[in-house]
């Protein structure tokens, strides 16, 4: 939460809660219950914006059209065509201005006020004082008028005689018995911190009235009412001190007037309830409701939006759209999809994708929502795979098409992170190569815990059936390499057992390479793609499919060039879009084929 909203909605409880002390508590004469209501209400001011109330939702039947309908949605005129990044100017940020004057006006205010305490305690060095019990009474100060403050009592005898000065000493005392000052002290760091909200000193002004009238009234059950008001009469003009109670600070005819009021019937009492009905509104308002239920989940046909923030970019056929289609359009009409993740997203886009980019393509230019029956079979689908504990390795799911047809989904998590899916058909059949090793998908299930736990970070999904004559029976391959070495001359199983296919042999122990002439470097060449340094290895895994360029050199023009790291030769490598690709095993396996092709 905002510091700034915060103290908004405090100065806006405090409010509410003076309004009803002003028109309805303000002229009662249960001037104690009034002190600790005003106390009171200041700290729930500043308790009720941080709670976090419990809240649940009421039912509802949602009524909904059963009916399908297909909009050819048109974006806009001022939005059409290529999204422009806005042109950020310069401007004066308001919010951080009014924040600093904030700080500076409160730390002035702090200050003031450390300034006084210690020049009130530095004034009481070597001054001489009377002792009452553990109070202190100081005679003849005209620095400060008569009043107390903590347990010091000032009088100024000059203008009073002895009847009068005790009856100051009583009324003082019983503001030092009271504690009045720690209220005094809680008000003025109150109104440090809220000095802009007009309620804070209505406030502090009603405390000290209250402080007078609550003594007032305590004196006169001992003292004479007439008397004592001709007291407060001669003693009228006084000094006004910051913290300290004034014995004539308070408006003379206020005092009078609630010293001769009849007092207030017990009945009134019940008056005070009323703040119950006010703190429900001030929480209702101010404080922040949770809802017990559960958050209610979002589904959409677009996979991995989970992975954006709130309010993606959303392109439709190239034109921008609210992020709200993404759970309202149908999969029908969708022909294909891709997702870029904010950090990705805002290098193209600018702030506009700072929470991504989906970029989705429609089949004929018409998008259509989301009928009732699909968005059923949407959430069923979606619960299905969240249900698929992530630690699984391999799933195959039976899900359901927009119009009700049955499908299979397999999901894979490699041990790395990440995720791998692929939809076929439900007699269709995957294939799996690890290093190149088939398997079926009765013994991927059987799959050992150590070679899914080899796999490395290189792996992947295919749908496309024309590999090779023996995967022609697979809908979709996934490829996975792995950190098991394997010996020379080793079986790479390419169908046996109940695949009914043949075996090949391969000579895994050698190194293979897709970059031309890496048979001219050394152990350990140096390499370089896009003017970056890899590892050596990196020569035996990349795809020719991602390399636009490459050039090698022996030992000896290495060490010229780059020095001793080049004295096993150096290759360097453009790639076609800054982007380096590994080869996947099929790839691999094709190289090891055409490696073991004899030459003529």
């Amino acid at each position: 939460m905002s510091a700034m909203i915060y103290l908004l909605q405090v100065s806006a409880c405090m409010g509410l809660f003076y309004l009803f002390y002003y028109f309805r508590l303000s002229r009662l004469t249960f001037f104690t219950i009034n002190r600790w209501y005003l106390l009171a209400t200041i700290i729930l001011s500043f308790v009720i914006p941080v709670l976090t109330i419990h809240v649940q939702d009421s039912q509802y039947v949602p009524v909904i059209q059963q009916a399908r309908t297909i909009y050819e949605i048109k974006a806009p005129g001022n939005l059409s065509g290529q999204i422009q990044q806005a042109v950020v100017e310069k401007s004066i940020d308001w919010i951080q201005v009014l924040k600093l004057i904030y700080c500076l006006v409160a730390a002035a205010l702090f200050i003031h006020l450390v300034i006084t305490l210690l020049n009130f305690f530095t004034k009481l060095r070597n001054k001489k004082v009377d002792r009452i019990g553990r109070v202190n009474v100081m005679h003849g100060n005209k620095q400060l008028s008569n009043g107390s403050f903590l347990n010091y009592i000032f009088l100024n005898d000059d203008e009073l005689s002895a009847d009068e000065m005790q009856q100051i000493i009583a009324h003082e005392m019983l503001h030092v018995k009271l504690l009045h000052s720690a209220d005094r002290i809680v008000a003025k760091i109150i109104q440090i911190i809220l000095w802009f909200n007009p309620f804070v000193y209505l406030y502090l002004r009603s405390i000290e009235e209250n402080h007078e009238f609550e003594v007032d009234r305590k004196i006169t059950l001992s003292t004479d009412k007439n008397n004592y008001a001709e007291l407060l009469l001669h003693l009228s003009i006084a000094k006004q001190g910051m913290l300290y109670h004034s014995f004539s600070k308070v408006p003379l005819k206020k005092r009078i007037t609630m010293l001769f009021n009849k007092p207030s019937a017990n009945m009134k009492r019940i008056i005070y309830l009323g703040i119950i009905p006010l703190i429900v509104l001030s929480c209702a308002a101010f404080a922040r409701l949770k809802n017990d239920e559960k958050i209610k989940k979002q589904y959409s046909v677009v996979e991995g939006i989970n992975e954006l923030g709130k309010d993606p970019l959303v392109l439709i056929d190239d034109k921008p759209y609210p992020s709200t289609i993404l759970y309202k359009i149908s999969e029908s009409c969708v022909g294909g999809s891709s997702i870029m993740t904010p950090a990705e997203a805002i290098k193209y886009r600018g702030t506009t994708a700072k929470d991504g980019l989906v970029n989705i393509r429609t089949k004929n230019g018409k998008i259509a929502l989301m009928t009732p029956a699909e968005k059923q079979i949407l959430i069923e689908n979606t619960d299905k795979e969240d249900a698929v504990p992530i630690t699984r390795f391999y799933n195959r799911l039976i899900l359901k098409k927009y119009n009700g047809e049955e499908y299979s989904k397999i999901i894979m998590h490699p041990p790395g992170g990440g995720t791998l899916s692929t939809k076929i058909g439900l007699s269709d059949k995957a294939a799996y190569l690890f290093d190149g090793k088939l398997y079926d998908e009765d013994s991927i299930q059987k799959l050992s815990p150590t070679t899914v736990a080899a796999i490395t970070g290189e792996y992947s999904v295919e749908g496309n059936r024309a590999y090779w004559p023996r995967l022609k029976e697979y809908t979709a391959v996934f490829t996975f390499s792995t950190k098991i070495e394997h010996s020379q001359n080793a079986t790479i199983d390419n169908g046996g057992g109940n695949n009914g296919g043949q075996q090949l042999k391969a000579t895994t122990g050698k190194r293979y390479s897709e970059i031309t002439g890496v048979e001219l470097l050394g152990k350990n060449p140096l390499v370089i793609i896009d003017g970056k340094e890899y590892p050596a290895d990196l020569l035996y895994k990349i795809s020719r499919s991602c390399v636009k360029n490459e050039i090698v050199f022996p030992g000896d023009i290495g060490i010229k060039k780059y020095g001793s790291k080049a004295q096993d030769g150096y290759a360097k490598i453009t790639t076609k879009n800054g982007k380096i690709v590994y080869m996947s095993a099929i790839e691999r396996e094709n190289l090891v084929k055409k490696a073991s092709i004899p030459k003529n």
